[in-house]
């Protein structure tokens, strides 16, 4: 087993956020680079055993905590209070800037998990030349009525209980059903992985889950 250096670094978002970095470099020169959008809930550092083996392999992985995830966020759960999501891909695209510039020249791959995945799409909608490959971990595509329906429900629970309350109406709606198929089920979070300690470890982790809040 090969060793890797792992940095830890902050960029400065356009509005002054502050975008939390994780980078992993081979111990020799890389011969690839892969950018990862987490998923919901969850935050960069908990990708270190993928980035121990993707840069065994000869590849650099950066990925950044998504506003409103990772210890040092203001408001977990919290984008932000308008065009939140625009800024997480704006967000994505000040770490594209600094990676590509860190490691010129070698391909980039761009993976993106669950929520990470609908980011990772947007941004290749957006930004496909600055990709040369998407990987998509845990998508789906939702009917258009199902997101028409989510949004207008999701629209009246801020105006009823602001953009940063936890709703227990879209809590449901969002995860309800997910365990259904794993009953009899162990934790309310068996859908996460089919690895119990992986389970396990994600409920004990003080910064993994929720409560979302209405305007994320």
């Amino acid at each position: 087993m090969t060793s890797s250096q792992h940095e830890q670094l902050t960029l400065k978002a356009g509005d002054g956020h502050d975008i939390r970095v994780h980078v992993w470099s081979p111990a020799e020169a890389p011969t690839g680079l892969i950018q990862i959008f987490h998923g919901l809930g969850e935050y960069g550092a908990r990708y270190a055993r993928f980035a121990s083996a993707a840069t065994e392999r000869g590849l650099a992985v950066g990925i950044h905590d998504h506003r409103g995830h990772g210890e040092h966020s203001e408001i977990p759960g919290f984008f932000a209070n308008k065009n939140g999501w625009d800024l997480l891909t704006s967000d994505a695209l000040v770490v594209n800037d600094f990676l590509k510039q860190r490691f010129a020249g070698l391909p980039l791959a761009l993976l993106g998990h669950s929520m990470g995945s609908y980011v990772a799409q947007y941004f290749a909608m957006q930004h496909g030349e600055r990709i040369d490959a998407l990987l998509l971990s845990a998508s789906t595509f939702a009917p258009a009525l199902q997101t028409r329906v989510g949004n207008l429900l999701a629209t009246l629970e801020c105006w009823r209980l602001g953009k940063q309350a936890n709703s227990p109406v879209l809590d449901k709606l969002g995860f309800g059903d997910f365990n259904k198929p794993f009953a009899p089920a162990r934790t309310e979070l068996d859908w996460l992985s089919r690895d119990p300690d992986e389970v396990d470890a994600y409920i004990a982790d003080p910064v993994c889950g929720g409560p979302y809040t209405t305007g994320l």
